[in-house]
């Protein structure tokens, strides 16, 4: 019984110690700083139109447009890819001509579909767009191993 009462009157007294003296936090004690230092961003000799910066939860999956099945990926293929045809707007999703000069020639049967492309299109390295790069394009994606992850 001796003991109970020890171990119950230390236990007593340690909560009176610990308790005593502690102020109670007002709103105007504690400041938060909503604001992240992330850094100066060196942008000596950047061009306008050259960089693009975004933070990111994430990193890509892939950045094989074929492949994407991510968010992040489908984010950054947006910015690195070019398309034949453009959903610009993301309230309608009317899809509008990009790389194409105007909307497909498609057959009565829905089966075939004929692109003019736009003029003077390159990749960067200065070759030019051909339709055998979009033949190449559509042939890579409707292969059945371009989905293995490489």
């Amino acid at each position: 019984m001796k003991y109970i009462i020890s171990v119950l009157l230390t236990a007593l007294l340690t909560l009176t110690f610990f308790s005593c003296g502690n102020k109670k936090q007002t709103q105007n004690d504690v400041s938060l700083s909503l604001e992240y230092d992330i850094g100066k961003i060196d942008t000596a000799g950047a061009v306008t139109g050259d960089w693009i910066i975004q933070r990111e939860l994430a990193d890509p999956q892939s950045l094989n447009p074929i492949t994407l099945q991510d968010a992040t990926g489908r984010e950054f293929s947006l910015h690195i890819f070019e398309r034949l045809m453009w959903a610009n707007d993301r309230t309608t999703y009317d899809i509008h001509p990009w790389l194409a000069e105007a909307p497909p020639e498609e057959t009565p049967d829905h089966l075939n579909y004929t692109y003019k492309i736009r003029k003077n299109i390159t990749f960067s390295n200065g070759k030019p767009l051909t339709g055998e790069d979009i033949i190449f394009t559509f042939k890579a994606a409707l292969n059945p191993h371009s989905s293995a992850t490489l």
